[in-house]
């Protein structure tokens, strides 16, 4: 029987992390990580003006980015992405600006969508604290508990992908504005911040601890990338 339940559960897990790895990835590596003629705040700004939400969206600074609902929307953006100009960042505030519009139309969809991201990070850590108490205290045989963690993996799994869509509309709005309102004076900067934000939709495919450990490896395998290819240019001259 936990062999079935830990087979079952690994479904919706490998299914998000191949979700995550294909979508948001090697969406990632497309767009690169190049300098544009934007900072973050300016993008956020002429976003919210070309959705029609400027006057309904509070754009604050804090030491983490997010978008809370309620009477007054409000978009709160860090002080690297406002400052930034850097393409994945752009992509980022993109994403979150696209999150305030979903919050102005419907927001009980996007407190739906911030419940399952944090379900998914904390119901599988807080069932993994208590299965070790269970194991060491209760004697849980250890193959019990590793399908008991996986269950919750799993769940975690299939909320973020069953709400997934919430953020991938809100990028895909985004990504239509910046591709046909002329924000960025160069069409190269445009095609790369509407493919980072799409991509970044994807980010949060899977649970929150596994997005982590993810988010690490892309931003590695991204910083290696960029390394490339400004060597490659720095050679050919």
């Amino acid at each position: 029987m936990a062999r079935l339940i830990l087979l079952i559960s690994l479904l919706p897990i490998i299914l998000s992390v191949v979700v995550r790895k294909f979508f948001c990835d090697r969406g990632v590596r497309s767009a690169g990580d190049a300098e544009t003629s934007r900072t973050g705040r300016e993008l956020a700004e002429l976003l919210l003006s070309k959705s029609g939400i400027s006057n309904k969206v509070v754009m604050e600074e804090k030491r983490r980015a997010d978008v809370k609902v309620g009477k007054t929307v409000k978009l709160i953006l860090t002080k690297r992405l406002k400052e930034a100009k850097n393409v994945l960042a752009l992509g980022e505030v993109a994403l979150l600006c696209g999150h305030a519009l979903v919050a102005t139309s419907n927001p009980d969809l996007l407190k739906w969508r911030q419940w399952a991201v944090k379900f998914s990070l904390a119901f599988p850590i807080f069932t993994v604290v208590v299965l070790v108490f269970a194991v060491v205290v209760a004697k849980v045989p250890p193959g019990w508990g590793l399908a008991v963690a996986a269950a919750a993996l799993g769940a975690g799994s299939l909320m973020s992908l069953v709400s997934l869509q919430v953020e991938v509309q809100a990028a895909r709005m985004m990504a239509a504005i910046i591709d046909e309102s002329r924000i960025f004076p160069r069409l190269r900067e445009s095609e790369a911040v509407a493919l980072a934000c799409k991509a970044l939709a994807y980010r949060q495919a899977v649970p929150g601890a596994i997005e982590i450990l993810m988010g690490r490896d892309m931003e590695r395998k991204i910083a290696k990338e960029v390394g490339r290819r400004v060597a490659g240019k720095v050679l050919r001259r």
